[in-house]
């Protein structure tokens, strides 16, 4: 993962102490987190705030659930930002082009 990524999600890791998960399912949650009271589906990994759907990254607040399921987060990152997809894309040779 990138330099800069990598602590954007490390800053998001710490923000869910704050985090109150309700469960209304096994994987629907409603947090609260101060005054905010977005929807989780644990089984997309996403949330009513749509912060992952902008950056790869998962949310406080689906990190907030994953913790409370006693799930591991770094299962939450997009395949975008784990080493496996990067060695694919970069697995083949890039020609160099003329001009």
């Amino acid at each position: 993962m990138k330099y800069r990524m990598k602590a954007k999600f490390e800053k998001e890791r710490e923000e869910p102490r704050n985090c109150n998960p309700l469960p209304s399912s096994n994987s629907i949650f409603e947090v609260t987190l101060r005054l905010d009271r977005p929807h989780v589906d644990m089984n997309a990994a996403t949330s009513t705030c749509r912060k992952r759907d902008l950056t790869g990254l998962p949310c406080c607040h689906v990190i907030g659930c994953s913790t409370w399921l006693k799930q591991d987060v770094e299962d939450l990152l997009h395949p975008f930002f784990k080493k496996k997809k990067y060695t694919q894309v970069y697995q083949g040779a890039i020609l160099p082009c003329q001009g």
